[in-house]
């Protein structure tokens, strides 16, 4: 639900493209809402790397 407040925000403030930083977990749930990888990379969170994956959606495919 709260995705969908976002995205609806975005496309009322005419925002073309939405760029998140999600987990290795949540990239199923992004790719399913039309999100696209742009990039993996590895964040340190106290002396630990973590993946994630840089991703970003059009706004214009909204539905």
């Amino acid at each position: 639900m709260l995705l969908d407040a976002i995205e609806l925000a975005a496309l009322e403030h005419n925002v073309s493209r939405i760029h998140t930083q999600v987990s290795i977990t949540a990239k199923p749930f992004f790719i399913s809402r039309r999100y696209v990888v742009i990039k993996e990379q590895i964040v340190d969170c106290r002396g630990v790397g973590l993946t994630n994956f840089v991703m970003e959606r059009e706004m214009a495919e909204q539905t």
